[in-house]
């Protein structure tokens, strides 16, 4: 949809400062990709400049593509420098991350009336970050530089006001999306012989321990003697798999779990077809689009009481909810799926609605355009 079909009216000059974009697969670059999308679709044939500090060079063919953009491949000197002259000529600022702030207020200093917005995702806003002096500061920027903040999430956008002690009306909701294209795989339901594979696909980073995968691990371990077959698929790589793996072998899981690493998009695809459910327990986080994921699937979830999972899933409805680290809450959870194929059918054809009805990219653009509307129109 275009910006005349939407209504909206289109912006000439628009800055997006990104920390990665195509250097780096995960959330925050994919929400990145779709922010880009939709400023390409408000632009009109305006300018859209995107600056990013991890990615390399130019990216071939991106004018064509309605934006200019520049990677300085880690020079944060270049990067800052060539920002703040691109700065001088936008009437809108976008940032992808709080590690830009100081960025911000340079443009702030520059540029008085120019309307920056953050976006801000989850445990990078409100988790620990270190001495009550950087948070004071981190406070003040805020206060100072950004006009409005961009939330994935009610959750996080509670958290980061009582961190920051910021007002509500700074904030505007902007729910992760996913791209909804075709009909959901049919889901396998333990037709051949009684298999159940549970899948988990994340990061397995020391830092993101809130996962939780061990208590996955654990949970399929304790359901082993009653359901000898029941299998784990975990996705992901990092610092964290070697523990997991171990962990695996100490409970008897040899032959049962398979650590798949990271893998293209063709493998993901086929680990999401051959899952019966999915879980990830996680507690910190701050939205959880791998929820959204495993529905475009047509997949049961099950997610953590904790953080936003209980404002994407609703329990019984669409997904099952647990207490993260609490194993036997989560045997019980697996155990119950794995037992009720047509529950399983039931919860994934629920999450798949609700994606194509609330989290789809009709939406996000929806919810975007509503943000950068009102800031265009002071």
């Amino acid at each position: 949809m275009s910006a005349a079909q939407s209504g909206s009216r289109p912006l000439a000059k628009v800055l997006f400062c990104c920390l990665s974009l195509h250097s780096a697969a995960g959330g925050i670059q994919r929400f990145n990709a779709r922010v880009l999308d939709g400023l390409v679709r408000r632009a009109a044939g305006g300018e859209v400049a995107v600056r990013v500090l991890a990615d390399t060079g130019r990216e071939p063919g991106a004018d064509n593509r309605g934006f200019s953009l520049r990677g300085f491949a880690g020079r944060r000197l270049r990067f800052l420098t060539a920002t703040l002259a691109s700065a001088l000529r936008a009437e809108l600022v976008l940032l992808d991350h709080m590690r830009l702030l100081p960025l911000a207020v340079l443009i702030r200093i520059a540029r008085p009336r120019v309307p920056i917005v953050l976006f801000a995702h989850g445990i990078e806003v409100w988790g620990e970050i270190g001495s009550r002096r950087r948070r004071r500061l981190e406070r003040a920027m805020l206060r100072f530089a950004i006009r409005r903040i961009a939330c994935v999430s009610r959750y996080t956008t509670a958290r980061m006001m009582a961190a920051y002690g910021l007002p509500a009306q700074r904030f505007r909701l902007l729910p992760n999306a996913v791209t909804v294209g075709g009909e959901p795989a049919p889901v396998r339901n333990g037709d051949d012989g009684g298999l159940v594979t549970v899948l988990t696909v994340t990061r397995l980073d020391n830092r993101e321990r809130y996962k939780n995968v061990d208590t996955v691990v654990k949970a399929v371990a304790a359901l082993r003697t009653e359901s000898p077959r029941l299998r784990l698929e975990i996705v992901g790589d990092g610092t964290l798999r070697p523990e997991l793996e171990a962990l695996a072998r100490s409970e008897g899981l040899d032959g049962a779990v398979v650590f798949r690493g990271r893998v293209s998009d063709e493998e993901l695809a086929a680990a999401y077809g051959r899952a019966s459910l999915f879980a990830l327990p996680s507690t910190m986080e701050g939205f959880g689009i791998a929820y959204l994921e495993a529905w475009l699937w047509g997949l049961p979830v099950i997610g953590s009481d904790e953080g936003a999972a209980p404002e994407v899933i609703q329990d019984g409805i669409d997904g099952l909810l647990v207490p993260g680290r609490d194993v036997a809450a989560l045997s019980a959870a697996i155990r119950g799926l794995a037992a009720d194929p047509e529950l399983r059918r039931r919860l994934g054809k629920a999450g798949r609605a609700k994606v194509e009805s609330l989290y789809g990219e009709d939406s996000f653009d929806r919810n975007l355009d509503a943000i950068l509307d009102e800031l265009a129109a002071r």
